[in-house]
């Protein structure tokens, strides 16, 4: 059986772009989520500061 090289090498690629497509999609989301985080601790610690005084 002869061994199709160009279907090997596209499926190698399409396998890394995949990996590094999931990789960066994940960074974005961590960086999104920390942000939204941040920003609920933030009004909450104001609302506290706002409310004791």
């Amino acid at each position: 059986m002869e061994t199709d090289w160009p279907k090997v090498i596209e499926v190698f690629l399409s396998g890394i772009v995949g990996v590094f497509l999931v990789m960066f999609l994940l960074q974005v989301l961590t960086q999104l989520s920390t942000k939204v985080i941040d920003v609920v601790e933030r009004r909450d610690t104001g609302d506290k500061a706002g409310s004791d005084a």
